[in-house]
């Protein structure tokens, strides 16, 4: 199997780097993802436009993406737009888009108000 790994907002591609031997050791080929805004693209523009972009440019039919945090939003908006590729989601302690919700209430579900 091959899994898609998509970080959350504080991170990049680098928090993956202990689990991504371990999935290959296991047979399975693992490929985390630097989010437009993180990591080696940190000069990038952040949007989540760029993010579900990103996410498109990497999805191989019958990959299995797994999110965290943030990375949610960016994994379940690029596979509505290519459900035909996506075997599975992993929500690994990530924010599920709500539709007519804002992404900004959804960050206030996860980190509480900030008053």
């Amino acid at each position: 199997m091959r899994f898609l790994l998509i970080h959350g907002g504080f991170h990049g591609a680098w928090c993956w780097d202990y689990l991504v031997p371990e999935l290959n050791s296991l047979g399975h080929t693992a490929f985390a993802i630097d989010l437009p805004g993180h990591g080696e693209r940190a000069h990038e523009v952040a949007s989540l436009s760029g993010y579900k972009d990103t996410v498109l440019a990497h999805i191989e039919p019958g990959d299995i993406l797994v999110a965290h945090s943030m990375g949610g939003v960016a994994a379940t908006i690029a596979a509505n737009q290519a459900p035909e590729k996506v075997r599975h989601i992993v929500y690994l302690a990530a924010a599920l888009p709500l539709e007519g919700k804002a992404f900004v209430d959804l960050a206030v579900q996860i980190l509480g108000p900030t008053d």
